[in-house]
């Protein structure tokens, strides 16, 4: 966690995370992170989606293409406030899809224990596809835009480029780190197991962190969830979702804020259609990814399939 260097006058000593959350993108690690961070035997990151193993191999200018210019000095800053705290994680996204993250990560933490967590590849698009257009950075349907990537056509100016398909492509990726690191270095969390009972998730995770299993997180709380707001006011007063804007901050009272900003966002939510034809044009897409995944995690992936 804490390599030496010498430059033959003083020894200089960095704290590096021993774990990372490596994604998946919109598959809950924003809150999972949160949860991580409460035990007191852990250290987060007090940025998220530093991407730091993600940007090694590449020039500066393509680091800031990627929205990552950590060099290490800045990024060990990160975990200049480690005290007693036995597991030093971050988290970010970019490191599963990375082709450069496994390699790079090997190389400075070679130690470092790996937490995914994964959500059917077709719902986490579609929930990609939400936020930007609850951002209004797509102004296509969900079909038009799939259609747009899947061509390979350039976005109009304001638009991010689209990556609501190559994102999930999880056997593919989790295959590098695989052959990159032993398997006892990886934890793989399916998003439904999590949603389904996240203290007995979470438990495991501890365990895995070598931390106190019996330490209760509280996870009434959800962050950075997707929605397409009815009222665009309320959204931004909601600072997009997931905390009060400070103009409705002050009327509520503090303990309670988490708990008003999650009741007003699931209000202000209204449904957006989800093609059939889309999903099942996806489910093929993936079919093979997952059924290779499904082999690789020794997990039964079928209600992926439908």
């Amino acid at each position: 966690m804490a390599p030496a260097a010498c430059d033959g006058l003083a020894t200089v000593s960095m704290t590096l995370p021993n774990f990372l959350l490596l994604g998946a993108n919109k598959a809950g690690t924003t809150s999972l992170a949160s949860y991580l961070g409460q035990h007191p035997q852990v250290y987060m990151s007090p940025v998220k989606e530093p991407g730091f193993f993600a940007i090694q191999d590449h020039d500066p200018a393509s680091q800031a293409a990627l929205g990552s210019t950590f060099t290490l000095d800045t990024y060990t800053a990160l975990f200049d406030e480690v005290t007693t705290e036995r597991a030093v994680g971050e988290a970010s996204t970019a490191y599963l899809g990375s082709a450069e993250a496994p390699a790079a990560i090997r190389r400075l933490v070679p130690d470092a224990r790996l937490l995914a967590v994964l959500r059917n590849p077709v719902d986490r698009a579609f929930s990609n596809y939400q936020m930007q257009l609850s951002r209004g950075r797509e102004p296509l349907g969900f079909g038009d835009a799939i259609a747009a990537e899947l061509n390979g056509e350039a976005p109009p100016p304001g638009v991010r480029e689209r990556r609501y398909v190559r994102l999930g492509f999880y056997g593919r990726y989790l295959a590098r780190y695989y052959e990159t690191f032993p398997a006892a270095q990886l934890r793989v969390v399916l998003y439904d197991d999590y949603r389904r009972d996240p203290g007995a998730v979470l438990a495991d995770l501890f365990r895995f962190l070598g931390v106190d299993d019996s330490f209760v997180a509280d996870t009434s709380v959800e962050r950075n969830v997707s929605y397409v707001p009815k009222s665009k006011a309320l959204h931004g007063l909601l600072g997009g979702g997931g905390r009060l804007r400070p103009a409705l901050s002050p009327l509520v009272p503090s303990g309670a804020k988490a708990r008003v900003a999650g009741y007003l966002a699931r209000r202000n939510r209204r449904p957006v259609d989800f093609p059939a034809d889309v999903r099942h044009q996806l489910v093929e897409l993936y079919r093979s990814d997952i059924l290779e995944l499904q082999d690789l995690l020794g997990r039964d992936l079928s209600a992926w399939l439908c």
